[in-house]
C-alpha cells in the first residue's frame, strides 16, 4: 500500500535541519515496513511489531538515535482504504533506471484484457520511439526495456531493446493516434519520491502499487526509491486485505474500545474523530454494521480488561453521543430491507380477518 509522511518539528544544527517528529499516516490494513522509516533501527522493528494494522487510531513511540531522540506518531485510518481489486485502463510506465547499473523503462498492461503495443510508443529525450507491431503485453504483467546508450538509425523498440544517447533526461509514454503523451516523467540527477530524495546515479524507481493508470506530470508521492544493489521487483498492483466486513470490525472496534471510549469531558471531539472515520468507509461496511447488528468483536475496555462488544452497542454509542453534540447526527441502516413477503402476507390476512370480523359485528347488531 502506500503512507503519507507529514514533517511535523526540525531541528536545527549548524550544518542541515534535522526532523525529529514524523506522523505517519496508513491506510487501514496496511503492512508496515522499517522502511517507511527515516532510518533502520531494530527499536523500529520492535515498535511496529505491537501495532495491529487493522485497528484503528494512533500509536506513538520514541527512539533514541545517534544521541538525538525521535518521535513517531502512526495512524491508521479509513481515508484510503482499498476493498476492490484495482484495474486500470491504460498502460503506464511502471519502473525505470538511468544509472550505469540499471538502465531500462518498464510498462505495466494493468487491465483486465491483453493490450496490443502497436498504438503506443515512448519519447525519449524528444525522440519518438515506436514498438515493432505485433507486440503485446498479457493482463497484469510488466516487460521491461533495456535502454541502450548510443546512435540509433531506426527509432523502433525491438526485442533487443531501445538505443537512446545518455544521459536521459525525460520518459514520455505516447499514444500514437493522439498528440498528446499519456505519461510523463521528467527526469533530474536529484529525484523527489516518495518521503525521500534518492540520486539517480544510486537508485532505480518503481510506481507504488496503488497508481493504476498513466498521469499527466511526474507525481513524486507515486514513486518508490530502489538503491541499486536490490533488483527492481515486478511490479504488481495492490492486493486488498481488507473487506466490508473487516473495515466494519475496525470502526465498531474504535467505538467501543478506542476513541469512543472514556468520552466523557470530550464528548465532541471523540464523535468527530468516530464520525471522520465512518464518512471515510465503504457503503457496504456502513451496510455490515446494521445487517449484522449481532456480529461481535473483541477489545480492551476501560479497565484494562478484555471484552466483547458487538455491532449494535457500537451504533448505540456513536447514536448516543452523537444526541450531545450540538449539529450532529447519529446513523441510520443506509439500505433499509424492504418487509419480508411472508411478514406482509401475515399482515394483510390479519387485516382482512379484521375486516371480516367487524363487518359481522355489524350485520348482527343491525339485525338485533
Amino acid at each position: 500500500m502506500y503512507v503519507w509522511m507529514l514533517p511535523l518539528v526540525l531541528l536545527s544544527t549548524l550544518q542541515n535541519p534535522i526532523q525529529t517528529e514524523f506522523d505517519l499516516i496508513y491506510p487501514l490494513g496496511t503492512e508496515l515496513t522499517v522502511s517507511d522509516f527515516p532510518f533502520q533501527h531494530q527499536e523500529i522493528a520492535q515498535a511496529i511489531d505491537q501495532i495491529d494494522p487493522l485497528i484503528l487510531g494512533t500509536n506513538s513511540f520514541l527512539i533514541n538515535h545517534e544521541t538525538i531522540e525521535y518521535r513517531f506518531k502512526l495512524t491508521m485510518t479509513n481515508d484510503g482504504v482499498i476493498i476492490d481489486p484495482l484495474v486500470g485502463q491504460k498502460p503506464f510506465i511502471s519502473s525505470f533506471a538511468v544509472n550505469d547499473t540499471h538502465h531500462f523503462v518498464s510498462l505495466f498492461n494493468p487491465t483486465l484484457s491483453s493490450l496490443s503495443l502497436d498504438n503506443y510508443g515512448l519519447i525519449i529525450n524528444d525522440t519518438y520511439y515506436a514498438f515493432e507491431i505485433g507486440i503485446f503485453i498479457p493482463s497484469m504483467v510488466e516487460i521491461r526495456i533495456p535502454l541502450l546508450d548510443g546512435v540509433s538509425m531506426i527509432d523502433v523498440i525491438g526485442d533487443d531493446g531501445l538505443v537512446t544517447l545518455f544521459p536521459v533526461r525525460h520518459i514520455f509514454l505516447k499514444e500514437a493516434s493522439s498528440l498528446l503523451s499519456t505519461d510523463h516523467i521528467e527526469i533530474s540527477e536529484i529525484m523527489q519520491v516518495l518521503n525521500q530524495d534518492a540520486d539517480i546515479s544510486s537508485y532505480a524507481f518503481q510506481r507504488i502499487p496503488s497508481i493504476t493508470d498513466p498521469e499527466a506530470s511526474y507525481t513524486s508521492s507515486s514513486w518508490v526509491a530502489v538503491p541499486n544493489e536490490v533488483d527492481v521487483p515486478s511490479h504488481a498492483l495492490f492486493q486488498p486485505t481488507v473487506t466490508p466486513l473487516i473495515q466494519a470490525k475496525a470502526w465498531a472496534h474504535y467505538v467501543m474500545f478506542g476513541a469512543g471510549m472514556n468520552a466523557a469531558g470530550r464528548v465532541e471531539e471523540a464523535f468527530r474523530a468516530l464520525e471522520k472515520e465512518y464518512q471515510f468507509m465503504d457503503a457496504r461496511s456502513q451496510s455490515i454494521l446494521f445487517e449484522q447488528p449481532n456480529t461481535s468483536f473483541q477489545g480492551i475496555n476501560e479497565r484494562n480488561r478484555e471484552d466483547t462488544s458487538t455491532f449494535r452497542e457500537a451504533v448505540g454509542r456513536y447514536n448516543y453521543l452523537a444526541a450531545r453534540v450540538p449539529g450532529a447526527t447519529g446513523i441510520i441502516n443506509p439500505n433499509p430491507s424492504p418487509f419480508p413477503i411472508n411478514t406482509l402476507i401475515l399482515i394483510s390476512l390479519g387485516l382482512v380477518g379484521l375486516f371480516a370480523l367487524f363487518a359481522m359485528i355489524k350485520s348482527r347488531y343491525q339485525r338485533a
